[in-house]
């Protein structure tokens, strides 16, 4: 667990054999630290809504697979994007 304070960290611990140095798959973790931040994002006005493209807000995205694709499908894993697979 770490902490941060006014841009320091304030407490930082390691639990069941972890380290600083330990890497470790955190994906729904940064997933709902993402959501926050839209959300945030939304009350500031920064972005329209859920509904909104998400390449209208990432400009190098559009014309890839997620150009169309709604803010909302990202955290639902919806967005229909096509993956591209070597075979």
């Amino acid at each position: 667990m770490i902490v941060v304070g006014d841009g320091a960290v304030v407490f930082e611990s390691y639990q069941r054999g972890n380290t600083a140095d330990t890497r470790w798959m955190s994906m729904s973790v940064a997933k709902s630290i993402t959501l926050t931040l839209v959300r945030a994002a939304i009350e500031d006005g920064h972005i329209g809504g859920l509904e909104d493209r998400v390449a209208d807000h990432v400009p190098a995205l559009a014309g890839s697979a997620y150009d169309g694709v709604s803010i909302r499908d990202i955290p639902l894993m919806a967005s229909g994007a096509e993956m591209e697979r070597d075979l």
